[in-house]
């Protein structure tokens, strides 16, 4: 996988889009730079899984719907798209929302990362 990434090189979004789309690692785009993700630690999941239960039984009879990872989240506007998988997403406006083998949403109304001791 490393020998896809560019290295010291920031690219377009579409360049981006190439890359994502010949491998099957989870990968962040930001300020046209990749990330590729690891997976996460039991502690992690744990902590999003109570998140999770909590944001399910807020959410239960609202407008707003809570999505956990993986979700492919694109962050846009005039100047600049990103492409991040947050821990969990919460997103009011389902019409945001598509499905091209991953989900993507361009409004997103909360997006939360947990972070561990090694990011």
């Amino acid at each position: 996988m490393e020998n896809i990434i560019p290295k010291n090189k920031r690219i377009t979004y579409e360049e981006f889009e190439e890359i994502d789309s010949k491998t099957d690692e989870m990968l962040e785009f930001i300020n046209g730079e990749i990330y590729l993700l690891s997976a996460p630690s039991v502690a992690h999941q744990r902590i999003l899984t109570n998140l999770s239960t909590e944001f399910g039984i807020y959410f239960r009879d609202k407008k707003c719907k809570h999505f956990v990872a993986p979700l492919d989240v694109i962050l846009q506007n005039a100047q600049e798209k990103h492409k991040v998988q947050p821990d969990i997403a919460v997103i009011c406006d389902e019409k945001g929302l598509t499905e091209n083998n991953y989900t993507k949403s361009n409004n997103p109304n909360i997006c939360m990362q947990l972070q561990s001791p090694l990011s």
